[in-house]
């Protein structure tokens, strides 16, 4: 499996040691500059709140799979709680790949930079089809918006 961890660099640092000492097969410093998924991100979880209070929001037609507890919602509020609480919690990506696989789901679409999730949804299931689209390709940008226009048929 893989863990992520989050927080204010220091400690991070110092939680990376711990876990070279305890004897972890691999620790790595994710190129990011942000410490996704942790209280640190209160001031933009507020900010995501505000906005999302201004959106039309209507209830997910499927419902969705809300990562922080990898659980269904139905409801147009509940989305609006999923997408604040992801800033400040850690997601439980497996638990919610595995959802959607048991409830169906045959196809995963990672659309944005580099393909972390593809790769993480093959180690979890290998036979469900997995790709990213990603901007760092050129020339992609028709390519991906007719699979986005395919996947929504």
């Amino acid at each position: 499996g893989q863990n992520v961890i989050s927080g204010a660099l220091e400690p991070l640092k110092r939680a990376m040691e711990m876990c070279d000492l305890a004897g972890a097969r691999r620790v790595v410093r994710l190129p990011i500059t942000i410490a996704s998924h942790s209280p640190l991100m209160a001031k933009a979880s507020e900010g995501m709140s505000r906005l999302l209070q201004k959106l039309p929001l209507k209830d997910p037609q499927p419902p969705i799979v809300g990562n922080t507890g990898a659980q269904l919602i139905e409801k147009s509020g509940d989305v609006q709680t999923e997408l604040r609480d992801q800033l400040l919690m850690g997601v439980l990506w497996q638990k919610s790949v595995e959802m959607m696989r048991d409830r169906g789901a045959d196809l995963f679409i990672e659309v944005g930079p580099g393909n972390v999730l593809t790769r993480v949804i093959r180690r979890i299931d290998y036979e469900v089809n997995s790709l990213s689209i990603s901007d760092e390709y050129e020339g992609m940008l028709g390519e991906r918006f007719n699979l986005v226009e395919a996947a929504a048929l």
